[in-house]
């Protein structure tokens, strides 16, 4: 079949811009200084203090995923992930390249977060938009804490990102062009950004909706674009099932009322996981929605084309998410919608910096950009902000041999505290029913954050261990002896005057599921 060739209509949202050669957007992003300080920037925001967080609950399940041989990391994802397996293979991969260590996991996806500021860049410049607004687009993207956050997390978010960033880049060359070799290439990469993540495909499907709409593409081309995505799909679909059919994989997240999630996710798409303070998102939104309004007025009718198919797009991506959650699959995750956050950048970028009102524009893309790098810079600086330290406590614990066995007590949200598997390998987890002789209680207890809580991402309210006091059958045994206070937790010690076996019953004030006893043996 011939290859399509179809000019670029002036006046079209998606065409380059009147009196641009075909060639000009390939080439727009060379020579330019100012991308490349923006590019540093995301990179020197996404590295610094990449390592000072211990792994959480989630990325120490991505080191156990890539621990073992590839029978394992299969069933680890089948059975403990509601993520697709491609990105566990990627990380197994990476693993025994880089290492598995906070930084070695991590770097991969910061990687990906700092090579999703030149793609924002590009987008904007196949979109016909003058340089001014493609670095715009790459400011917002490099410092955006949403994207800088899950550029430090060993998950797949940041890829996810990327990916969605990309397939709306190829997919705006295939509106640009009509080429059957761009359908392809954008068939291959929407492709590979739903092998990463299942919700990528939401944003997929709307660029498919869109391009068919758009009528550019014979609709035998667009198919044939569409037949990788059709194959992922396939061969995703068994693993999908053996997942679904592991509810607790996801039970968790309809805890939350749907409600609470939404707001939680505009919150950090605004200021990030790990704001400082309650309010900080409506500095950014209030300033994007104010002065978008007064510039988008003064912008063309070409522009205002662009920001309503970038904003459409952004809607394709969340509005089926939202009715799969309504109608009965509830799943939904702010951070598993972040296909659709590049396109909602560059969308905000060319609302305020394509008209008439430049400086205006300008003044308002540097406040929302020295916001959020000081969202970010308090990120790295404030322990408070951060992920739960499991690597504090781990130290806490060991930091004092003993006799006999000694416990740590993790009696809310225990299951949280997997990553001491990794940070305090010699403990293991007392089972229900079962004993052991100690002369030491560890009990972990949450100081006060005061700070935004999420949705068990950094500081959260996920994470509040509460620290009930010891049961009354063992407090005239045990004597608190000390109090170690570290930047989230304290770790109250009691001591007995000589060795007591008790029952992990025993050692619950309230037992339950989610209690947790760690039992590290003596001497150690």
């Amino acid at each position: 079949m011939p290859e399509v060739q179809v000019p670029a209509a002036p006046g079209d949202p998606l065409a380059m811009a009147e009196g641009h050669d075909g060639p000009r957007p390939r080439r727009a992003w060379r020579g330019d200084a100012v991308l490349l300080l923006v590019v540093g920037l995301g990179a020197v925001l996404r590295f610094w203090g990449i390592g000072d967080q211990s792994f959480w609950f989630d990325e120490w399940l991505t080191t156990e995923a890539v621990a073992g041989g590839p029978a394992d990391l299969a069933r680890h994802v089948a059975t403990r992930e509601g993520i697709t397996p491609p990105y566990f293979v990627v990380m197994w991969v990476w693993a025994r390249v880089a290492g598995d260590g906070e930084v070695a996991l991590r770097s991969f996806s910061a990687l990906a977060g700092v090579a999703t500021v030149p793609v924002a860049y590009a987008i904007a410049v196949r979109l016909g938009q003058r340089r001014r607004v493609a670095r715009g687009a790459a400011l917002l993207v490099a410092a955006n804490p949403l994207l800088v956050w899950y550029s430090q997390e060993a998950r797949p978010y940041a890829l996810l990102a990327l990916l969605g960033a990309l397939s709306v880049l190829a997919a705006v060359e295939v509106d640009r062009t009509g080429r059957r070799a761009d359908v392809v290439r954008w068939g291959i990469v929407a492709a590979v950004a739903v092998a990463v993540h299942y919700f990528a495909l939401f944003v997929v499907a709307g660029e498919a909706v869109g391009l068919a709409a758009r009528r550019r593409v014979p609709p035998r081309v667009l198919a044939l674009g569409a037949v990788p995505v059709a194959l992922v799909l396939a061969v995703l679909a068994p693993f999908a099932l053996e997942q679904h059919s592991h509810a607790t994989n996801r039970a968790w997240i309809a805890q939350f009322a749907l409600t609470d999630r939404l707001e939680d996710a505009v919150r950090t798409a605004f200021a990030g996981p790990g704001a400082r303070f309650a309010w900080l998102w409506l500095v950014p939104l209030a300033v994007t929605v104010a002065i978008g309004a007064v510039t988008s007025s003064r912008t063309g009718r070409r522009d205002r084309r662009v920001v309503g198919a970038l904003l459409l797009l952004v809607v394709a991506g969340v509005v089926p998410a939202l009715g799969a959650a309504v109608v009965g699959t509830d799943v939904l995750l702010g951070r598993y919608l972040l296909a659709t956050f590049v396109p909602l950048l560059v969308a905000s970028a060319v609302a305020l910096l394509a008209g008439r009102s430049f400086r205006l524009g300008a003044a308002a893309v540097l406040v929302i950009a020295g916001v959020w790098i000081g969202a970010d810079v308090a990120v790295v600086r404030d322990p408070r902000l951060h992920r739960a330290d499991w690597r504090a406590v781990a130290d806490v614990v060991a930091d004092d041999p003993s006799a006999h066995a000694r416990v740590l007590l993790v009696d809310t949200n225990g299951g949280q505290s997997s990553p001491l598997h990794r940070y305090l390998p010699s403990a293991t987890v007392l089972a229900p029913g079962e004993a052991v002789t100690i002369d030491r209680i560890d009990l972990l207890v949450a100081r006060p954050a005061g700070v935004p809580c999420n949705f068990y991402v950094g500081r959260g309210c996920g994470f509040v261990f509460l620290g009930r006091p010891l049961p009354e059958s063992l407090a005239d045994r045990f004597t608190l002896s000390e109090r170690r206070e570290l930047d989230q937790f304290v770790v109250e010690r009691y001591r007995a005057d000589g060795p007591v076996t008790v029952e992990r019953e025993d050692l619950l004030a309230v037992p339950g599921d989610g209690a947790y006893v760690w039992v590290t043996p003596a001497g150690r």
